[in-house]
């Protein structure tokens, strides 16, 4: 009988510290997905203002070009600003 219960004393003792680190491991995963998640986040917000900068040119340039005709230098001016913009939005 003394010997039953000191195999079950040293099973529960090992599958105890396995449940240990099997919840450490998880939580250390979690924490990557976490970070990873955030990141996506980041990289989608960014994107999304790109593009609005992107479209609200497009749009700008569409009604320039429209208004004067294709000319070269209006053209240039519109990336001129767009370029600008970006950088105004970076700060």
């Amino acid at each position: 009988m003394h010997d039953t219960l000191l195999k079950a004393d040293i099973f529960f003792f090992v599958a105890t510290l396995s449940v240990v680190v099997l919840t450490l491991l998880l939580v250390i995963g979690l924490v990557y997905v976490v970070s990873i998640l955030r990141s996506i986040k980041h990289i989608s917000r960014t994107a999304e203002a790109g593009t609005e900068t992107v479209v609200a040119g497009l749009a700008e340039a569409k009604a320039e070009m429209s208004r004067e005709g294709y000319v070269p230098e209006t053209l240039i001016n519109i990336f001129k600003r767009l370029y600008t913009k970006s950088k105004k939005g970076k700060k």
